[in-house]
């Protein structure tokens, strides 16, 4: 994934994003509204050479595009952990709980 980051990575940059491990994110002002691009790593393969068995990285990826509306998670409640009967989804956005593209 490095080469896909080190070709990614300064045009992203150039358009406001910051890069937190695999998934790139801006906030448009002053809505709060989140851009998030992620980068998800392929499968592995698993093949047997002999009598050793090699698990090798597939090489393959996918991006995943997201947007995160603010106001959203005012109206987005999840059960609690039992000591309270709701709690609210954390701030700062996840790609599972933006809308895809």
């Amino acid at each position: 994934m490095r080469p896909v980051f080190a070709a990614v990575q300064p045009v992203l940059k150039d358009l406001g994003y910051r890069r937190t491990g695999s998934t790139f994110q801006r906030t448009i002002e002053p809505d709060g509204l989140v851009h998030v691009v992620e980068f998800q790593r392929g499968g592995f393969i698993h093949t047997v050479l002999g009598e050793r068995r090699v698990t090798t990285q597939y090489g393959g990826f996918t991006v995943n595009l997201g947007v995160w509306l603010p106001g959203v998670r005012q109206q987005m409640l999840v059960p609690g952990n039992g000591t309270t009967p709701w709690r609210a989804r954390p701030s700062a956005p996840h790609p599972a709980s933006c809308a895809r593209d």
